[in-house]
């Protein structure tokens, strides 16, 4: 069995959903840098591959037509830019991969290409960018549209742009720039090519003012889980990331990407699936375990509001609307313009729950469940990826329910060495750019 992928992912805790947590509130401002680093050096010492950082670009206002809820409790929206926060991470934390969101609906492909390109230079080669079309419709109104573009054009679009990004980023010849350079001249212009891209979307000249990064691009993440996203991310994602409910729903999805990324010409281990994962961690005992189930679930019910608002903003409709002890009433997902991949979640294993049960399981963002002692905890996780078939998974930091100050330290240092005594994860760095140490391959431009 291959080894197990293990990251974090933080799913817009860049941001102040800490704000009440004592733990952050007495030892952190969530605005200043320190926070972020100090995570970083806790994920190093499990070994943990990559983190990859979520973004929005706009306060969601699906749930009752206003912003309110998402500004009352520091929901989706209300983050830092993750482009400026990676560096900060990176000049302190030297081994792990750091990969940021950045959206082809709304980033020109030239700053994108060229903001990709320098972090890598400047990590050494650890950089992923997280491609996403953007499904927020209040982002489309700070960037001066009325509308998102249709799902699947978001998706078309995207497919030109990863077209664009790819051709700035091979405009330099590898050997291009003379190194050492010698006393008068820098680069063979020669080996330094526009790119004179037209699209149907896109128009750009080139080159790429920066020369080529250890990667020679970044490692590609996706998490599209619809039929068309699906389709997206087998063409060009490293890593996928999932989000699923049942072993069934996982291992159909680890199967389809598969099957796709092989015919699209690539081989299965080009691209990696991950599944996120919220673990209870109980600790040592199981007495400790069921006092903290407990108080978990409380959680989850006073945050029942806060739950309606991240399920508005996924489907992009308004839930309030909606009897809370009743089902969701069905949604036809072809009229949807964002989270088709979620309904099945919400009809939770086909005995649809009320509302209120999926707003609370949104808020406390719980997907395959990972409960027990730190010893039960690893077990699941090994039982899941071979059963599954996956690469690997992602611990999603969720700062409503869980003290990120103890919660991803106390996963790194009970449930990690676990893991690595069965021989399931790393126990060092090894050497090279993030993609060679995950064992990804460059697909050849010609493939798209």
């Amino acid at each position: 069995m291959h080894r197990m992928i293990m990251g974090l992912f933080i799913g817009y805790g860049h941001g102040p959903r800490g704000w009440d947590d004592p733990g952050l509130r007495d030892n952190y401002d969530w605005r200043r840098p320190e926070l972020y680093q100090d995570l970083a050096l806790v994920c190093e010492r499990g070994r943990l591959d990559l983190m990859i950082f979520a973004d929005i670009l706009g306060i969601p206002e699906a749930f009752r037509g206003s912003q309110d809820t998402s500004i009352r409790f520091g929901l989706e929206g209300i983050c830092h830019d993750p482009i400026p926060l990676i560096a900060m991470i990176a000049a302190k934390a030297e081994k792990i991969g750091l990969a940021s969101t950045l959206s082809t609906t709304f980033y020109p492909p030239f700053l994108v290409a060229r903001l990709m390109s320098t972090l890598d230079h400047l990590t050494r080669g650890r950089i992923g960018w997280n491609v996403v079309t953007s499904s927020n419709q209040s982002t489309a109104k700070n960037f001066g549209m009325e509308h998102l573009p249709q799902h699947d054009d978001r998706y078309d679009i995207a497919d030109e742009y990863m077209d664009l990004c790819y051709k700035l980023w091979s405009s330099w010849d590898p050997d291009a720039a003379t190194s050492p350079p010698d006393d008068i001249v820098f680069a063979d212009p020669a080996k330094v090519h526009r790119v004179n891209f037209v699209g149907e979307n896109f128009k750009c000249q080139g080159p790429l003012t920066s020369t080529p990064s250890p990667q020679g691009r970044p490692l590609i993440v996706q998490a599209g889980a619809s039929d068309r996203g699906r389709e997206f991310a087998s063409r060009h994602a490293e890593l996928i990331i999932c989000s699923k409910e049942s072993l069934e729903e996982m291992k159909e999805i680890v199967d389809d990407i598969k099957n796709r990324v092989v015919r699209n010409g690539r081989k299965e281990s080009d691209c990696r699936v991950l599944f996120t994962f919220n673990p209870m961690v109980m600790g040592a005992t199981e007495e400790e375990f069921r006092r903290k189930e407990k108080l978990f679930e409380e959680v989850g019910e006073r945050l029942v509001e806060a739950g309606l608002a991240k399920v508005s903003r996924s489907l992009g409709v308004d839930v309030s609307k909606f009897d809370l002890d009743k089902p969701i009433p069905h949604i036809d997902e072809s009229l949807l313009q964002s989270g088709r991949s979620l309904l099945p979640r919400y009809y939770s294993y086909g005995r649809n729950p009320p509302l209120r049960e999926v707003a609370a399981r949104e808020a406390t963002k719980e997907t395959f469940q990972v409960r027990g002692t730190h010893a039960a905890v690893a077990e699941r996780l090994m039982s899941v990826h071979e059963k599954v078939g996956c690469d690997g998974f992602l611990l999603r930091a969720n700062y409503l329910t869980k003290p990120l100050s103890g919660y991803v330290a106390d996963f790194v240092d009970n449930v990690i060495p676990i893991l690595q005594r069965e021989g399931r994860i790393q126990t060092e760095y090894g050497s090279g750019t993030l993609r060679e140490q995950l064992g990804t391959a460059i697909p050849s431009p010609t493939a798209y």
